[in-house]
């Protein structure tokens, strides 16, 4: 009569570490910076706020709110937002490189500064309650009910009409829809809209710095990534080199399956004989 086995070969913890390395995918963060005042972020299915920090990492589905007479900047890639006082708003999407990403503000005033461009494609959006705006690269202001550019072109969307915004007009929307017509910024609105283009352009060359910074470290983990790599499919072959040598001993080998999942910790050989 035929037995069954389960033969379990365990590989070591590290080729296991090695491999999960290899395998994980990593999340885009963004940065908060410039605090000033009552910051709060909310994490993604989290319903408590916790005090921000500067340079705290946020990620893709944290919101973020500031109180009276506050302020923060948050910057990731070559994007930059800068959330007035009383304002609130959730990363909903934060892409990277060619990426789009998405900014939901829910109430105050956010500034926005997107430095990369993709020609007829929109690779930032900003949406509020009753209007989204469209950007492929510019600057400008998003409030509940209105907007205004301060570089470039910005498409704006409420309901069934659409209005492409340019650099120095500003537009205020109603519940029904958008104003036949956009206006001139007023000048001193404008003068304050070019100091915050300022000071949100810093801030992503300063986050672009810092990156650089790490650049070299990443670079390093990506060479090493391929190397564990090969080392791991070295060694997945070594061990598959011993099962054929015990072949002798086996009737039948009806089957075999990696089990590769993270954290798994080993490789499941199923034999029968």
């Amino acid at each position: 009569m035929k037995s069954r086995k389960y033969i379990l070969f365990l590989l070591p913890l590290l080729i296991v570490s090695l491999f999960n390395c290899v395998t994980l995918s990593q999340n885009i963060d963004a940065v908060l910076s410039r605090i000033k005042g009552d910051v709060k972020v909310q994490r993604a299915g989290e319903t408590k706020w916790t005090a921000a920090t500067d340079k705290m990492k946020v990620s893709q589905g944290d919101s973020i709110r500031t109180g009276a007479g506050a302020e923060v900047f948050v910057s990731w890639n070559e994007n930059a937002v800068r959330l007035g006082p009383l304002s609130q708003t959730k990363l909903s999407t934060i892409g990277g490189a060619n990426e789009k990403s998405l900014v939901d503000l829910s109430k105050g005033k956010i500034f926005c500064k997107v430095r990369g461009k993709q020609k007829n494609e929109t690779i930032f959006e900003v949406r509020t309650p009753i209007a989204t705006a469209g950007v492929r690269g510019t600057s400008f202001e998003a409030a509940e009910k209105s907007f205004s550019v301060v570089e470039g072109t910005v498409s704006i969307k409420s309901g069934d009409s659409e209005i492409e915004l340019t650099a120095g007009m500003m537009l205020e929307l109603v519940e029904e829809g958008l104003p036949e017509e956009p206006m001139m910024i007023p000048q001193e609105q404008m003068q304050n809209l070019n100091d915050m283009d300022k000071n949100c352009d810093s801030v992503i060359t300063e986050t672009s710095s810092e990156a650089g910074g790490e650049s070299g470290e990443s670079k390093s983990s990506g060479e090493s990534s391929s190397q564990n790599e090969a080392s791991v499919a070295d060694a997945i072959e070594s061990s598959e080199n011993a099962i054929d040598t015990s072949s002798s001993t086996v009737d039948v080998l009806n089957s075999y399956n990696y089990d590769l999942e993270a954290g798994t910790g080993g490789i499941l050989f199923y034999l029968f004989y």
